[in-house]
C-alpha cells in the first residue's frame, strides 16, 4: 500500500495528570485529525484497490517520509533540517496506531522494518510532499528464505 496523507502530520500526544488520577491527551485534536486524515486515505486506496487483502495479518515493512511545513523566520542556513518538535518518534507511532485503527494492521507491532523513517521540509527532500504530510508505504516482509539468498 502507497498513499499521500495530506494533512498537517501530529505527533502521538504525552498523557497528563489533571488530578484525581486522571489522564488526559496533550494533542487530542490534532490527533484525531490526523487519523482521519489518514483513514481516509487508506479508504481512497482500498476502493481504487478492491481485494488488496487488508489487513496486512503478517510482519510489515514501513517506509514514512513526514512533510512540515518551513516556519517563515528559519531559514535554510539557520536550520537546514527539522530537528524541532514534532518528535520524529511520536510522528511514528501515530502513524502506526492510526494504520492499526483504519484496519490497515492488525497490530502496530507488526512493523518490523522501516525503509526510512524521516521528517522533512516541504519541497526540500526528494520524497518530500508539496503541502505538510506524510507519503506512507506499508507492504509485507519478504519470506526470510528470500531475503537470505546469496
Amino acid at each position: 500500500m502507497k498513499i499521500e496523507v495530506r494533512w498537517l502530520p501530529a505527533q502521538q500526544g504525552s498523557l497528563k495528570h489533571i488530578g484525581r488520577g486522571r489522564l488526559i491527551h496533550t494533542n487530542k485534536d490534532e490527533i484525531e485529525d490526523w487519523r482521519s486524515a489518514v483513514r481516509n486515505r487508506v479508504d481512497d486506496y482500498r476502493e481504487r484497490n478492491p481485494g488488496h487483502g487488508l489487513p496486512y495479518e503478517g510482519a510489515v515493512v514501513m517506509r514514512l517520509v513526514v512533510s512540515l511545513r518551513r516556519p517563515p523566520s528559519v531559514s535554510r542556513n539557520k536550520r537546514p533540517y527539522p530537528s524541532v518538535a514534532p518528535d520524529l518518534d511520536k510522528l511514528m507511532r501515530a502513524v502506526g496506531d492510526a494504520l492499526q485503527k483504519c484496519g490497515v494492521l492488525v497490530d502496530d507491532a507488526q512493523i518490523v522494518d522501516l525503509t526510512r523513517l524521516a521528517k522533512v521540509y516541504c519541497k526540500e527532500d526528494p520524497e518530500s510532499l508539496e503541502v505538510p504530510g506524510a507519503r506512507i508505504v506499508v507492504l509485507p516482509m519478504a519470506p526470510l528464505e528470500e531475503l537470505t539468498k546469496g
